[in-house]
């Protein structure tokens, strides 16, 4: 007897292929499958094929049927076992062949639930969200940005268990990971991160980095360093400086004369910093000798006349409210111009004194609007309009500050006394500085009697 298989099955005896029945023999067949997806049915039969060649399908009658076994698992093997044997007169003198059909239903949608953190991946196929998929389906899942799955992943696959693999309960998309290490501080700095500072930690996706200064440092520009959905950092080329405060560059400082004696323009060069302190000695600015100035320039007014100022400025960080940071001072002295006469005048003592000619010189001080130390005179006579000739230099000590007239004389040389001669009488006032005001004048001609 032939025995024969179809391609998800076969048969199995304990005879060879191809034998006779013995007398009173019996022969158990097993019908075999281990496939997927399971069978609904294991049938075997007879074939029987007559003198003249001719086929006909015996069913096996129930007796027969030892034990039928359709698992529901994919490791142990589907059989039907069937005895059989010459005294049941089926294969006498005739040529058969034992068949063996395995009925599979046809593949059944499925609906297997399916979780992924919706924050960071959705599949690809709307279909694998709300409608049923086919046993052996696939389910590919696309990771949301910064997010990645294992190289290997190729999707969510319907098995013939009716179970997902891999596990769909599991974590797939996880945060893409940034190594490396970050730029170096320059200066006195570091991360406000311990994770980065070490490389060999782990950094996610969306992680930021800043630099924090030590104190009594700032930081030049904020540099923002953020972990990107390609695994490198942002700004991984730049690096941060933390550094002092410089103090105001190019400090110049500019003065006046009169009338703007009082006024003072302060210039500089700006650095990096959030404002500028300016002090000014009292005796200069008075009591009010504090400022906090923002961009140049500065223009003080209601300074002291002839005399010395001293500016103190410095740069100043105040970004953090639990300290500021303040720069080294720069220093700068200027001297401030006196204030100019009101007046002068001169008049004749005695034109025909025997001791000559003498005129009285009168000037009049500001003495309320600044320092002076002294009034400097210059007399000079201009004879037949040529050109002026100085004949004295008087410097007069401005003693008593309550008075603001000063007096002083000049007794013409004889040789100068000339009918029709102009004598000019210019005066400045001298600070305790050194400075001099710009000078006034007035003049005298002496006329023939």
């Amino acid at each position: 007897m032939s025995i024969t298989a179809t391609p998800k099955a076969w048969i199995a005896n304990d005879k060879s292929a191809e034998f006779e029945f013995a007398r009173d023999e019996s022969v158990v067949f097993t019908c075999n499958s281990q496939t997927y997806p399971y069978p609904y049915s294991i049938q075997m039969k007879i074939i029987i094929q007559d003198d003249f060649g001719n086929n006909e399908t015996l069913p096996v009658d129930e007796s027969w049927i030892l034990k039928t076994d359709i698992t529901s698992n994919d490791v142990d093997t589907h059989y039907q076992a069937v005895r059989i044997s010459s005294m049941q007169d089926v294969f006498i003198n005739d040529l058969g062949w034992i068949g063996c059909r395995v009925d599979f239903p046809s593949p059944t949608p499925l609906t297997v639930a399916i979780q992924v953190n919706v924050s960071d991946g959705r599949f690809a196929n709307e279909d694998c969200i709300e409608k049923s998929i086919e046993l052996g389906g696939v389910c590919s899942v696309k990771c949301n940005t910064g997010y990645t799955h294992a190289p290997e992943f190729t999707g969510y696959l319907c098995t013939s268990n009716k179970q997902w693999v891999p596990d769909p309960y599991s974590t797939l998309c996880k945060p893409v990971t940034c190594t490396g290490v970050l730029p170096p501080i320059l200066g006195h700095g570091r991360y406000d991160n311990h994770k980065c500072q070490d490389p060999a930690l782990f950094r996610e996706y969306g992680d930021q980095c800043n630099v924090i200064c030590n104190q009594g440092y700032f930081l030049v520009k904020k540099i923002v360093y953020t972990c990107l959905d390609f695994g490198n950092w942002s700004n991984g080329n730049k690096k941060s400086q933390c550094t002092y405060p410089l103090a105001p560059k190019d400090v110049e400082i500019l003065v006046q004369p009169p009338p703007k004696e009082h006024e003072i323009t302060i210039k500089w060069t700006p650095t990096f910093y959030s404002f500028v302190e300016l002090s000014c000695n009292r005796i200069c600015c008075g009591g009010n000798n504090k400022f906090t100035l923002d961009t140049p320039p500065f223009v003080l007014e209601d300074v002291r006349s002839g005399t010395k100022c001293i500016f103190k400025m410095r740069s100043v960080l105040s970004d953090d409210p639990v300290y500021v940071i303040r720069s080294t001072e720069a220093v700068k002295e200027v001297d401030t111009y006196p204030s100019q006469l009101r007046g002068i005048s001169a008049v004749f003592e005695d034109e025909n004194s025997d001791l000559g000619l003498c005129f009285n010189i009168q000037a009049a001080l500001n003495i309320a609007e600044g320092d002076l130390e002294k009034v400097v005179v210059y007399v000079s006579v201009n004879k037949d309009l040529g050109e002026p000739m100085e004949l004295e230099k008087d410097t007069v000590n401005v003693t008593d500050r309550e008075n603001s007239m000063l007096f002083t004389n000049y007794e013409v040389p004889p040789q100068f006394v000339t009918n029709g001669a102009l004598y000019e009488i210019y005066g400045h006032t001298l600070g305790f500085t050194g400075l001099l005001s710009p000078p006034i004048n007035t003049s005298i001609t002496l006329r023939e009697s």
